[in-house]
């Protein structure tokens, strides 16, 4: 079972008020920085840089979007996937990677993921993806 690694973890998110809230798990700083960027204007975010970081938000507020890099150190990106549709599977998970291939990207189908981006990406290709996942998660919202 999860496993929280700070009790005192910060789980806020930061942007619009009222806008949905996306998760950013990326261990390289500059991605999590360009994500936080490019999103930070339509969403409310957070970043975080290892799996076990994630888990307070997931546990206490967790995301509409979880934003995923599949190779993090210690628990991956995967497993990230699969404890947060465990626990929520309302949640849409987008898992971006530098090293895709066929069997990654049809492991995380098979594990309930909306969408699987390859670095690099195109800013506008992140943005869409994002929406799609967010205009997804709304309409599921909305038909509870």
């Amino acid at each position: 079972m999860l496993k929280e690694r700070s009790a005192a973890a910060e789980q806020s998110y930061q942007g619009p008020a009222g806008t949905n809230r996306v998760l950013v798990v990326d261990d390289e700083e500059v991605m999590a920085i360009l994500l936080r960027d490019v999103l930070g204007e339509e969403f409310s975010l957070a970043t975080v840089q290892a799996a076990e970081d994630a888990i307070p938000y997931l546990v206490r507020n967790p995301p509409d979007v979880l934003l995923v890099d599949k190779n993090l150190p210690g628990m991956s990106g995967l497993e990230l996937l699969e404890q947060a549709k465990a626990l929520h599977p309302e949640v849409e998970v987008i898992v971006i990677t530098g090293f895709a291939t066929m069997e990654t990207a049809k492991e995380s189908y098979q594990k309930g993921v909306f969408d699987f981006v390859a670095k690099p990406f195109k800013v506008g290709e992140i943005q869409q993806v994002v929406k799609k996942a967010e205009a997804k998660r709304n309409r599921a919202a909305g038909a509870e």
